[in-house]
Formats: C-alpha cells, structure tokens, sequence
C-alpha cells in the first residue's frame, strides 16, 4: 500500500506537469514549444548509434523554429558490414565497407536524420504558432570531443554542412522515403558543402 501511494503521488505530479505543460504550448508560450519540440526528437528513432544532439529555439514573431543537430563525426560512423567466422583458428573477423561505400552511407543517414525530424516537428507541433523550421546540420571538426552542449556548436569546435530553410505550407504535401531525401532536400532550397561532409577545407 505504501508503494502504491509512492506511485500514485509521483503519477499525480506527472499529469500535473503534463497537464501544465500543454496549457503552455497551447498559449504559445517560447519554452514550452521548445520543450515540447525536445521532447519530440528525444523520442525519435535514429540509425543506432547515430542519435544527433540538439539545440533548438523558437521565436514567437516570426514564427520560426530553429533546430542545430550535431551530428557524429564520420571516423566514428559504424563502418562494419558483417562478421566472418573463421574455424581454423576460432576468430572472428570484422569484415568493413569499403571507404566509398561508409562515406555514402554516412552521408544519406546526415541528409535522411535531418529531413525526418523536420518531418516530425510539423507532424508533432499542432495548432499556428510554427509556420517555418530552420535546420543546422553540424558535424565535428578535427574531431573535437566537447561536454557542454553550449559549446558543441561553437566555431572551430563543429561546422554546418548543411542548411535549409522550409515553410510548413511548402513542406506538407512532400512525399518523404529513404531514396528521395537528397531531392527532396534540393528541392527545398537546400546548402551544403560542394565537396564531401569530411573535408574540412569546406565551409
């Protein structure tokens, strides 16, 4: 019984914060949209090992969101195709993609990751306060590991590869899957590097 009340209070709290958390979004309120927005890529599912880092922040007047994702660098991107057992001397080999082959896969997981959490803010986000989404797509540079997510977009430490500006209106009528994601983005007016996500001569 003690445990059950235990549950019960900590169930009432969170309905409770719940509760006042959609009263917030449902005035327009700048932090609880942004929370809310959180709260919807925190639940998103990524490749493995893959799951971005973010920063959002949203503007009443304009109404405009803006989302950085900070994406892995491509040195720590999983490159390996498959495992072979070898019985003669009971190993087990990693057998790897080729380096043209790991970088397109990156490539199309930075590029699909960041069209489909567009894709989910304005499924997610109801009601008039988002006309437009902002993205930012980030990845390491010189392979700089940092704690402080403050810091992670700060230059020299990351550097966009990519960006993109969409109206909700522009957006709603796209048909999205994994083999149009590069035309789709194009088609939305998307900038990137000329060269590839990994050279760092590029900005």
């Amino acid at each position: 019984m003690i445990e059950k009340e235990k549950f019960n209070i900590r169930k009432r709290r969170n309905n409770s914060e719940i509760k006042r958390l959609k009263m917030s979004f449902e005035n327009g309120e700048k932090s609880a949209i942004e929370k809310y927005s959180r709260i919807i890529l925190a639940n998103s599912e990524y490749p493995e090992n893959f799951k971005p880092d973010n920063e959002i922040n949203y503007s009443p007047y304009t109404k405009t969101l803006t989302l950085n994702l900070l994406f892995c660098g491509y040195e720590n991107f999983p490159d390996i195709m498959k495992y072979k057992c070898v019985i003669e001397n009971k190993s087990v080999i990693e057998v790897r993609f080729a380096p043209e082959e790991k970088y397109r896969r990156y490539e199309k997981a930075v590029l699909s990751s960041g069209l489909r959490s567009i894709h989910e803010l304005f499924e997610a986000l109801y009601g008039d306060f988002v006309d437009e989404i902002i993205l930012n797509a980030f990845v390491p540079s010189n392979n700089k590991t940092v704690e402080n997510m403050g810091s992670k977009f700060a230059s020299g430490v990351s550097r966009c590869v990519y960006a993109l500006s969409v109206k909700k209106e522009n957006f709603e009528n796209i048909e999205i899957s994994d083999e149009n994601c590069v035309n789709v983005l194009e088609t939305l007016g998307m900038k990137r590097v000329k060269d590839k996500f990994t050279n760092e001569t590029e900005i």
